[in-house]
C-alpha cells in the first residue's frame, strides 16, 4: 500500500513539474504573437499536467472564486449559443479564456507555487520577453518603417508608432502586468530575484513609454507610488527609492516632452470618444428592455457613432472601451454581476501588502481594474495573463 502511495507521489511530482515547465513556457510565449499556436500546445499540456496532478494528490477541487469565474464564462456563452457573432468574431477575443484561462486559474489556486517556483514560472519569462519584446519593437520601429499604426502629426505628415505585433494599446495592457508582476521583487533579499526584476522592470518601463500610452504611464506612475508607499517601513536601500522617484520624474517629463503635440493635437482639434461610447451603449442597451441577457455578442458593432462623433471611422466601434460596459450592453445584468462576484470572491480574505508576492497580487487587480475602466482588456492573452497572475500570486490557501 505505502509502495503505491510512494508511486503515486512521484508521478505526481514528475507531472507538477511538467506542469511548470509549460506553464513558464506559456508565460514566456503569450506576447510573442508568431509563437501562439505553439502556446496554445503548451497551455494545452499544461492544463493536462495540472489536472493529472490534482487527482493523484486528491486535492479538494472546490474553489469559490474559479466557480464565480465559471459562471461568468457560462453567462457569456450560453445565452448566446445560437448567436453567430459570439462564434465568429467574439470567440476570437473569448477563446482563450473559455479553453484555458478557468482551467489555469482554477489549477493555480489548488497547486500554489512556491517561491523558486514563482521565480521559474513567472518571473523569468516575464522578464526574458519583456528584454526580447524591447527589442522587436526598436528593430521595427527603427529599421522597418510601417504604416500599420500611425498618427498625424501637426504637419500632416503621417508618423509611425512604436509597437510589438498588435495594437499598441492592447500589447501597454500586457507590458503593464508584466511591470507590475516584477516591481515588488526589485526589492527582494536574493540578489538574483532583485537583479532579475530590475532587469525587467527596465525593459517594460522603456517599452510602456515608447508605446505612448497614456493609461499605462499612469498606472505604472500609480503603481511605483503605491510599493514606495508599501515600503516606506521597511529597509529598502535609499538609493533604490532615489532612483525610483527619479525615474517617475525622468518618465514623466520624457513622456511630456516627445508625447506633447500629439496631446495638444487631441485637445486642440481631437475628439476623445469613450463618453459617447459609454452613455450611447448604455442608452442603447436600456432601450432594449433586454436588461438580463444584454443585447448579445456583436451588439456594439451594430450602433453608428459616426453622427455623434463626426467620423466614418467611428461607424463600427467593436467594443465600448470600457470592460464593465461592454459587459452589461453584450451581455446583460447577469453576466456583469457574476464578474462582480468573481472579483468580490477573489480580493477576500486576500493578505495585506507586506510581501513581494502579495503586492504583485494587488499591484496587478489595481492595473487589471484601472484598465478596466478606459479599455477592453479581457482579449484574449491580456486576460489570460491577468488571470494566471491572480491565480498564481493568490492560492487557495491565501499563499
Amino acid at each position: 500500500m505505502s509502495h503505491a502511495i510512494d508511486t503515486r507521489e512521484r508521478l505526481a511530482s514528475l507531472l507538477f513539474c511538467a506542469f511548470l515547465t509549460c506553464l513558464g513556457l506559456a508565460v514566456f510565449m503569450l506576447p510573442l504573437a508568431p509563437l501562439r499556436k505553439v502556446c496554445a500546445v503548451v497551455l494545452l499540456v499544461c492544463v493536462i499536467c495540472g489536472f493529472a496532478v490534482v487527482i493523484l494528490r486528491r486535492i479538494a477541487p472546490l474553489d469559490v472564486p474559479s466557480v464565480m469565474l465559471l459562471a461568468f464564462v457560462a453567462l457569456l456563452v450560453i445565452p448566446n449559443a445560437a448567436n453567430p457573432d459570439f462564434w465568429g468574431f467574439h470567440l476570437a477575443y473569448f477563446g482563450q479564456i473559455l479553453v484555458f484561462g478557468c482551467a489555469l486559474f482554477w489549477l493555480l489556486r489548488l497547486l500554489p507555487l512556491g517561491d523558486c517556483a514563482l521565480f521559474w514560472a513567472l518571473l523569468v519569462p516575464s522578464t526574458v520577453h519583456s528584454v526580447l519584446l524591447l527589442g522587436i519593437g526598436l528593430w521595427r520601429f527603427y529599421c522597418t518603417p510601417h504604416t500599420q499604426f500611425t498618427y498625424i502629426n501637426s504637419s500632416g505628415e503621417l508618423v509611425s508608432r512604436f509597437y510589438f505585433y498588435d495594437n499598441p494599446n492592447l500589447a501597454a495592457i500586457f507590458a503593464t502586468l508584466s511591470f507590475v508582476l516584477l516591481l515588488p521583487f526589485c526589492a527582494a533579499q536574493l540578489p538574483r530575484v532583485r537583479a532579475l526584476a530590475i532587469v525587467g522592470v527596465a525593459a517594460v518601463g522603456a517599452s510602456l513609454f515608447l508605446l505612448a500610452s497614456r493609461a499605462a504611464i499612469a498606472i505604472m506612475a500609480l503603481c511605483v507610488i503605491l510599493f514606495l508607499l508599501w515600503n516606506r517601513r521597511e529597509k529598502i536601500n535609499k538609493k533604490f527609492v532615489l532612483l525610483a522617484l527619479a525615474c517617475l520624474v525622468l518618465l514623466g517629463a520624457g513622456f511630456f516632452v516627445f508625447h506633447i503635440e500629439v496631446f495638444m493635437l487631441k485637445i486642440l482639434y481631437g475628439n476623445e470618444p469613450r463618453p459617447t461610447l459609454w452613455f450611447e451603449g448604455l442608452r442603447a442597451y436600456l432601450e432594449s428592455g433586454r436588461l438580463l441577457f444584454g443585447l448579445g455578442a456583436g451588439a456594439f458593432m451594430d450602433i453608428d457613432f459616426s453622427k455623434l462623433l463626426g467620423g466614418e471611422e467611428y461607424r463600427n466601434m467593436w467594443h465600448a472601451h470600457n470592460l464593465f460596459v461592454q459587459i452589461l450592453v453584450e451581455y446583460g445584468l447577469f453576466a456583469l454581476l457574476s464578474f462582480y462576484a468573481f472579483l468580490f470572491a477573489l480580493l477576500r480574505g486576500a493578505p495585506a501588502p507586506h510581501t513581494a508576492r502579495a503586492q504583485a497580487f494587488w499591484l496587478a487587480v489595481v492595473s487589471f481594474l484601472c484598465f478596466a475602466l478606459v479599455e477592453f482588456n479581457f482579449w484574449q492573452r491580456n486576460a489570460l495573463f491577468a488571470l494566471l497572475l491572480f491565480g498564481a500570486l493568490r492560492g487557495r490557501n491565501g499563499a
